[in-house]
């Protein structure tokens, strides 16, 4: 600042020092203010005092030309050479130094300290990068590696180098805007990688993921992804929001890829997939981001990510952002440091590789269009400690003023209730955001941005607490300003209105159940009476009914017993007409055997009326003995033997290899298995076989005849043990009784068919 003379009146009082947050003096004298010794401020006019507030500003007041806040700057600015040079585009840390290629040199210069220690002069010096071996490359229209001396010239296969970059495999790779190249330990010569063998892309920056997919930033071409030597493009025709890419940075589980126009672009890893296949989330200025140019991506040791704009630089956390990428947060909170922070141009600059960078330090660094902007996150994090104060509250159009300490009370029926409110912030007083708290309604915070005024409407009544706090860059203070307020109800909103209403709903819901009870039980002795006479009336046609179903099961049964007598002797001595002695002719013999036929059959059917009359009657009973069912069901497939062979028919058992013996009616069990293998060989055709299989399952015998004829219609099984019911194929003649009976023998037995 240099020496100069000040001249102190006669009874003039120096102001004393004061110390900020951060344990530094501030020292002034009559028109400087000195920080660490060094003058920070000076005025024509006198100083009379300093005073620190919270967020360790500095206060000054003069005599006349009123009050200054000081505050110190949240960066720092390097790159910038004395002649004037400060254009910066490509940068890289070094262990002792940063190099910076400044495009109004031009030269690459190495910073240490922030003094220009070297230069490098270059047409157009892009880009700074380093191999695996810890060398330094400058590139721009000719690729050169750095030595102590010199920077040794290399074959360049671009002549506007704007990424040197070397991968996990020892892959050296240069892009510019005339194409991709690598080459290798095993092969040093240049190979270009084309985009559809004759497309020679943009390239401007590349990142490697952990599967060994390269993945390129282009100009015009979106994202290029390199996967097992095939290069192919995702762009806008190809669902990427974004044919301009100017940097990566990969996070965890989230890939961040900026764009030149369209902002962030935030990918989620989903295992299994290629990258374009992961969860998309597209992130503009509309969701929050200061500008849609993003020239580099930075993450600090503190969960924040830093990016470089041509609106400044802005930070991030990595919680917000995830926040956002889950649907939590409707926009993201992003601080932005300007001008105002102690950048000399906010615009940033980008569009190679190297574009920033954090150092060993923990401090982060930025190419702008003046110098390179040096951030120090401890410093430049910003606490809100804001506090709001309440102004005034406007119901329906009437104000008053209101304290944090008053109890207000609002009248039965207002409908809107405005609070207005003011918080002293003088840090980018705009960037102060607010949220209110409703508490007796809602325990959810609702975010109102910048908004100084919240408007309730239609308040229900009850006692309720406002709750109003202010935040910058996502974080809030947490000490919320409060109003406590009462909204009074209508004499209808009250609860001795609601016991009024509910005693008179009471009154009527008493008076209208007795009524209705009244004419439920007239109703009522009206259906008992009808009820009894009705069930008198069906009581008699049950009557009725038992009586003539008794009458015709006695007629039956009398019938079947007086035709059962002559039958059996007709039978008996048919059966004797056809003994080989009686010397019958064979027309005679032929004739008798019909008749022994139909004598049989019309005593079958005899047997069967009066076996279910037994059963209708209770009166059928088991006569059970022991009985190897074996050797049993045996003879009674022997028997049937012969007229199968006859027809064509193959019988096959499968019985177990050790006896089985139960408890059974040989007789009618036989009559059982007898109609079941009489019905299976009726129904089918020569060429079929029967199969009767015996098992025992769970202490119960099961036994199965199937055969493979041409069996029972769907619309007939329901009713195949309906008594006298026959198919519409009367071909096979039989009375329809016969499966009725084999039922109810079964079921005499404990089981079941």
């Amino acid at each position: 600042m240099g020496s100069r003379s000040v001249d102190i009146s006669p009874g003039m009082v120096m102001p004393t020092g004061q110390v900020d947050g951060n344990g530094v003096a501030w020292l002034p004298t009559a028109h400087v203010i000195q920080r660490r010794g060094v003058g920070v401020f000076e005025t024509e006019d006198v100083i009379t005092r300093l005073a620190v507030d919270r967020d360790g500003g500095i206060w000054a007041s003069t005599q006349r030309n009123g009050v200054y806040r000081i505050t110190q700057n949240r960066v720092d600015v390097e790159g910038i050479l004395p002649d004037g040079g400060r254009n910066a585009y490509g940068i890289l840390g070094t262990r002792d130094g940063t190099w910076v290629g400044l495009l109004d040199v031009p030269a690459f210069v190495f910073f240490r300290n922030g003094r220009p220690i070297r230069q490098v002069h270059e047409s157009i010096p892009w880009v700074v990068g380093r191999d695996a071996e810890g060398s330094t490359w400058l590139g721009g229209e000719r690729l050169c590696r750095v030595t102590r001396e010199d920077c040794e010239p290399q074959n360049a296969p671009s002549a506007s180098i704007r990424l040197i970059y070397e991968d996990r495999q020892s892959r050296f790779w240069v892009g510019g805007n005339d194409g991709l190249w690598y080459r290798s330990p095993v092969n040093p010569t240049w190979r270009e990688i084309k985009l559809g063998r004759t497309q020679s892309p943009w390239v401007r920056a590349a990142t490697e993921l952990e599967d060994g997919t390269m993945l390129f930033a282009t100009a015009g071409h979106g994202v290029l992804i390199l996967a097992s030597d095939t290069l192919r493009a995702w762009d806008r025709t190809t669902g990427f929001p974004s044919d301009n890419v100017r940097s990566f940075h990969e996070s965890g589980d989230v890939l961040l890829i900026g764009t030149e126009d369209v902002g962030l672009v935030a990918l989620l890893r989903v295992p299994g997939r290629d990258v374009d296949g992961w969860e998309l989330t597209h992130i503009q200025k509309e969701h929050g981001l200061p500008d849609n140019a993003v020239h580099a991506i930075v993450e600090d040791g503190d969960e924040r990510l830093w990016f470089n704009s041509n609106q400044g630089v802005y930070t991030v956390t990595l919680t917000h952002l995830e926040q956002f990428i889950a649907q939590e947060l409707a926009r993201v909170p992003a601080l932005v440091l300007d001008e105002r922070d102690g950048m000399l141009n906010r615009e940033g600059n980008g569009g190679i590789h190297s574009a920033g960078y954090l150092d060993e330090q923990g401090v982060i660094r930025f190419p702008t269009q003046a110098g390179v902007v040096a951030i120090d996150p401890s410093r430049a994090a910003i606490e809100a400690s804001a506090h709001v104060f309440p102004e005034k509250i406007v119901v329906d159009g009437v104000s008053f003023p209101v304290r944090p300490d008053d109890v207000v009370s609002f009248a039965p029926g207002a409908r809107n209730i405005s609070f207005r409110y003011s918080a002293p912030w003088y840090y980018k007083p705009e960037t102060l955001r607010f949220r209110y708290r409703l508490n007796g309604y809602s325990d959810d915070w609702v975010d109102v941005e910048t908004q100084r005024q919240i408007t309730l409407t239609a308040v229900p009544p009850g006692d309720y607490t406002l709750e109003i706090d202010a935040g910058i860059g996502g974080a809030w203070t947490g000490i919320p300003s409060r109003i406590d307020f009462a909204q009074r109800p209508w004499f209808w909103q009250t609860p001795w209105f609601g016991l009024l209403v509910a005693g008179m709903i009471g009154a009527l819901v008493v008076a209208t159940y007795r009524y209705r009870t009244s004419r439920i039980r007239r109703r009522n002795a009206e259906l008992e009476r009808t009820v009894y006479e009705r069930t008198e009336q069906l009581n008699r046609q049950m009557e009725r009914l038992a009586s003539l179903d008794d009458m015709k099961s006695r007629f039956f049964t009398n019938v079947s017993h007086e035709l059962r007598t002559p039958l059996t002797l007709i039978h008996g001595s048919v059966a004797e007409l056809l003994a080989p002695e009686t010397g019958l002719s064979f027309k005679v013999s032929e004739r008798v055997r019909r008749i022994e036929k139909g004598s049989s059959r019309l005593l079958r059917l005899v047997n069967q009326i009066l076996d279910l009359a037994a059963v209708d009657a209770s009166a059928l009973r088991l006569v059970p003995s022991r009985t190897e069912l074996v050797a049993f069901l045996q003879r009674v497939v022997q028997d049937y033997e012969a007229a199968a062979t006859d027809r064509g028919i193959q019988i096959e058992t499968c019985f177990p290899a050790g006896p089985v013996v139960a408890d059974v009616d040989r007789e009618k069990l036989e009559f059982v298995m007898t109609n079941l293998m009489s019905n299976a060989l009726k129904f089918s055709s020569p060429g079929a076989r029967l199969d009767v299989r015996l098992t025992v399952e769970s202490e119960q015998v099961l036994v199965q005849v199937s055969d493979t004829g041409r069996g029972i219609a769907a619309d007939h099984l329901p009713r195949i043990f309906d008594r006298f019911y026959q198919g519409s194929d009367r071909a096979t003649g039989g009375s329809g009784i016969g499966l009725s009976v084999v039922r109810e023998l079964t079921r005499l037995h404990g089981g079941d068919v």
